[in-house]
């Protein structure tokens, strides 16, 4: 009885312990995902803004505008001060939506009016937007 209850724990640690690695890996592989949609192109240099090579000065300006820019999506200002991991599938529609009609160099302006606005993008749809930006540069 005693080596069964030995045996039981030895195998819930290594459980535990592939469990553990596995989530690793999976976390890793989705960073480098991410890491590569945001790696800078070769050549960049550091007169511009620091936060990508894709930075110019009307960028900075648009930035710097404190009125929120309207993208025909009004409706989503009903979901001011949501979290971006609260919206449900209905939510995420209409934001998809918005997204989907944008043009990719009007994305980072959308992003900008909707935080102006203190409205979260859903998490389902922030990887998304950042690959739209990216095409754009």
């Amino acid at each position: 009885m005693t080596i069964f209850v030995i045996l039981l724990i030895v195998l819930g640690i290594l459980l535990g312990r592939m469990i553990y690695i596995r989530a690793r890996r999976l976390s890793m592989s989705v960073e480098d995902k991410k890491s590569s949609v945001l790696k800078k192109p070769k050549g960049c240099d550091m007169e511009q803004c620091g936060m990508s090579c894709f930075c110019d000065d009307e960028a900075l300006m648009r930035a710097v505008k404190m009125e929120p820019e309207y993208f025909d999506d009004e409706k989503l200002d009903t979901y001011k001060g949501l979290a971006a991991n609260a919206y449900n599938e209905s939510q995420i529609n209409q934001f998809s939506e918005v997204l989907m009609t944008l043009r990719p160099e009007k994305t980072a302006d959308w992003l900008r009016s909707l935080d102006l606005r203190d409205i979260a993008l859903p998490e389902l749809l922030k990887d998304e937007a950042l690959i739209m930006m990216e095409e754009e540069k």
